[in-house]
């Protein structure tokens, strides 16, 4: 918008002074031309009234008049003491030189000495005045700059009116429920950055859309599948209760029915916590984190109940500016997955030099292939595509360090190492 305004102000500035200046120049040309014009032609008249001059002084008194009165000009002689004078034309009589006076806006008397004592007065004569000869050019260049400056604004408002039609059109379609919006105003427009947030918002809308598809369901996959064992444990547990005398076995079935209800639980969480994540804008509390004690303290209690020990390789009291909270979930996240997958061991690096925050979490598990390493960050995907529990999670915890990491402006990625296990690497 900022350029959109600054572009109006300086259409309209620029066509203000180049409209000004150029009425200002074709007006002084005009101007110069119509006052050049009429002196002209006024001594045009006075060359012509001079042999009259010489006529008279020959004894020819009344051939001047006559004549003149030929040419339909108006003439008489008159005794200079009629007329009050300034010291200029006094001088010019002296001189026996012709002189002229303005009597109105547009009538001039010539006078042409003719001796000492005697002047002829030739008018008055009707002469076009400089001032009406330039209005009706004065009309002229007040259209030429009217027209110029509505030219100018038709050719700033027109792309501007063209492009605008084109995001209605947009926004037409997404009513419609097309999705599928490509930004198609030229990178010059000033309204290109509206048409690429448009294209972005409809992308962000139809990744929403393709999450709340996939999620309404895995989650109906995975909310079914340990609903339908705990009907069936029920029905054992029923049986049990009538024909069977060991109290064991009925807690075995409730165990198993507690683990079930912990599992559904375990998925709500996921999929509010993700869904979170995925529709909120970032809102991180950065602050200085001391990474050694957050991941020796997860390390504990995630080595505290399970067989597979992980190992951690960090140096004490390693800090780094970071949200504390998400980057500990992210860990926790990638940690699990992997004990969940590795044979013996996990190991924990965190370090940190001149190019930044490097942390990985390598395991010797089988590994991941490499057509599928660029899939697992995707919401609700795993490698089992038999969807079996027992191999796996929910296929939101990798996708929750993906987009934890991408609010962190870093990079998380996948490969497999030395010892056939998989190596994760969040680089920050």
């Amino acid at each position: 918008m900022k350029r959109l305004f600054i572009s109006l102000y300086v259409a309209i500035t620029f066509g203000l002074f180049l409209i000004t200046w150029s009425g200002e120049w074709l007006w002084q040309k005009f101007e110069t031309h119509a006052s050049h014009s009429e002196p002209r032609s006024i001594e045009t008249m006075v060359t012509l009234l001079k042999p009259y001059q010489t006529l008279y002084q020959q004894g020819n008194k009344t051939d001047v008049i006559e004549s003149l009165k030929n040419h339909k000009l108006n003439a008489t002689i008159h005794q200079i003491e009629q007329f009050t004078l300034l010291p200029e034309h006094i001088e010019a009589i002296d001189k026996m030189e012709p002189f002229f006076l303005y009597i109105s806006e547009h009538e001039v008397e010539i006078y042409l000495p003719l001796n000492p004592n005697q002047v002829l007065l030739v008018g008055p004569l009707v002469f076009k005045n400089s001032h009406s000869e330039l209005s009706w050019i004065g009309g002229i260049l007040k259209l030429f700059a009217y027209g110029a400056l509505a030219i100018l604004i038709l050719g700033w408002s027109y792309p501007l009116w063209r492009d605008l039609n084109t995001l209605k059109g947009y926004t037409d379609r997404i009513s419609s429920g097309q999705l599928d919006i490509e930004n198609e105003l030229k990178p010059h427009s000033i309204v290109f950055p509206l048409g690429k947030a448009f294209e972005a918002m409809t992308r962000r809308i139809r990744e929403l859309l393709n999450f709340q598809k996939q999620m309404m369901q895995a989650v109906s996959h995975d909310i079914r599948t340990p609903l339908a064992r705990l009907k069936f444990s029920i029905a054992i547990a029923k049986d049990d209760l009538k024909g069977c005398d060991d109290p064991s076995s009925n807690v075995n079935v409730a165990d198993n029915m507690l683990t079930d209800i912990a599992e559904i639980e375990l998925l709500i969480e996921e999929v509010l916590t993700y869904g979170r994540l995925e529709t909120a804008e970032p809102n991180l509390n950065i602050e200085q984190v001391d990474l050694y004690a957050l991941s020796h303290h997860l390390v504990e209690k995630l080595n505290r109940n399970h067989a597979i020990q992980i190992q951690l390789h960090c140096d004490e009291h390693l800090m780094w500016m970071c949200d504390g909270y998400l980057l500990e979930r992210a860990l926790q996240n990638l940690l699990t997955n992997a004990q969940r997958h590795a044979e013996k061991r996990v190991d924990l690096y965190i370090t940190n030099n001149e190019k930044g925050l490097t942390i990985k979490v390598v395991d010797d598990g089988c590994g991941i292939p490499e057509s599928q390493q660029a899939d697992i960050f995707t919401p609700f995907t795993r490698l089992d595509t038999s969807r079996n529990k027992a191999s796996g999670g929910f296929g939101l915890g990798l996708a929750i360090v993906s987009k934890i990491v991408n609010w962190h402006e870093g990079q998380v990625s996948v490969s497999n190492n030395k010892t056939t296990g998989a190596t994760f690497t969040i680089s920050l």
